[in-house]
């Protein structure tokens, strides 16, 4: 018996270590390759699956069947459409989003795992690259080489185009990844439940600014919409002592808006030609992709597929800022409507879990908020969008149930 549990507690150690790694990875990593050489994401995530199935083989394969079976469908209808390489690749962008969620799964209610460990693992990386904006900065007013120069070098180690915009020749400049999206997230748990993370208020209120500084560097009006509006929520859900503290940090913060370079980035983020150059592409896409949906609206014109007259990505032609149409236009009614009903399902159980129904309130926003990310920007399906939708697995777990605990 004691040889038994200690093989099974080797194992699921073994399959935590993989998992913390993969989730690392698509959180830190900008793309999936290092110099278009090694996929270090594929590589993670195979191993996280091949020591998965060695020991959780039944869960396992009928997750991985059951997704499989769901989205085959459109896999099957780009490739007969004639987008080839473009529906495989976007149909594993999208089933990496459901595995990434299926692992956190089975992490949280199979293992019992610590929740708390892997909200770590979170915040570490998302202060790793605050840090590494701030370096940034710093190396651009030090050289005089603007920001967009350090984003151009790490785009192509990484071989992908990074979003970058100069404010000053040296100093300030758009600097944002992916994973900036999560941000919002992270600051409204740390904000009202941070003490179900951990006691030291210090620690908490660290993390948060430097959250807040990496949001800042995203030059993301969502993200900075969204920042604003879960430290509201948190201030709502609070106490009186917790919202004093939350407003403190916010008049601490005030300050730093009156530098010359931080203000002349919010003017120029939210000036006339910026807002009209952002709605045009939106509203341009948006014509074009209802068109291609109208020629299909029942079941889509398959993964893959794309608007040949409107491309916005050489890289992943069927990759739209406008993620939730091309999605109804790429797998239709039926499809659109079977994908989010898988989503929403998979976070059911965590829902359940919160019990005050203005923390319900509240959650239901934030989730829904982050649904809404694909309107604007294509992150909702992708690995780093399976790391966010496995936040908010994790977080009802660490605060509504204390048995998560280890």
């Amino acid at each position: 018996m004691g040889i038994k549990m200690g093989y099974k507690l080797q194992r699921d150690s073994i399959f935590v270590f993989l998992f913390i790694v993969l989730l690392s990875v698509c959180y830190v990593l900008p793309s999936g390759s290092i110099a278009g050489l090694i996929n270090i994401k594929i590589i993670a995530l195979s191993l996280s699956f091949a020591w998965l199935v060695s020991f959780k083989s039944k869960q396992t394969i009928f997750a991985a069947s059951l997704f499989f079976i769901v989205l085959s469908p459109w896999l099957v209808l780009g490739v007969i459409n004639g987008y080839g390489y473009l529906s495989f690749s976007q149909f594993k962008d999208i089933y990496i989003t459901f595995f990434i969620i299926f692992m956190t799964l089975l992490y949280v209610y199979n293992m019992q795992g610590d929740c708390r460990k892997l909200l770590s693992v979170f915040f570490v990386c998302a202060v790793f690259l605050a840090i590494l904006k701030l370096t940034i900065y710093f190396f651009s007013i030090v050289s005089g080489n603007p920001v967009s120069f350090y984003i151009e070098l790490i785009s192509g180690f990484f071989g992908v185009k990074l979003m970058t915009l100069d404010v000053s020749n040296g100093g300030v400049g758009r600097i944002n990844f992916i994973s900036d999206y999560s941000i919002p997230y992270f600051v409204f748990y740390l904000l009202k439940y941070g003490q179900s993370y951990t006691r030291s208020a210090a620690i908490r209120y660290f993390i948060v600014i430097f959250l807040i500084i990496s949001a800042f560097a995203s030059f993301s009006r969502f993200i900075w919409g969204m920042t604003i509006l879960s430290i509201l929520g948190a201030i709502f859900l609070s106490n009186l002592k917790q919202r004093l503290l939350i407003i403190t940090l916010i008049l601490f913060c005030v300050p730093f808006l009156m530098i010359s370079d931080i203000s002349d980035a919010l003017a120029l983020r939210f000036s006339s030609e910026q807002v009209s150059s952002s709605d045009g592409i939106r509203n341009i896409q948006y014509q074009y992709l209802m068109e291609k949906f109208d020629s299909s609206p029942i079941i889509g014109n398959g993964f893959g597929s794309y608007v040949k007259e409107y491309i916005r990505s050489t890289d992943a032609m069927y990759s739209y800022e406008l993620q939730m149409n091309a999605l109804l236009m790429q797998m239709g009614v039926i499809g659109f409507v079977v994908l989010f009903f898988l989503v929403v399902s998979l976070h059911i159980k965590s829902f359940i879990k919160i019990k005050p129904i203005t923390d319900k309130l509240v959650f239901s926003l934030l989730f829904l908020s982050w649904i809404g990310s694909g309107f604007f920007n294509p992150v909702l399906f992708s690995s780093m969008g399976g790391v966010i939708f496995s936040f908010f697995l994790l977080y009802p777990s660490t605060v509504f149930d204390k048995n998560s605990f280890k």
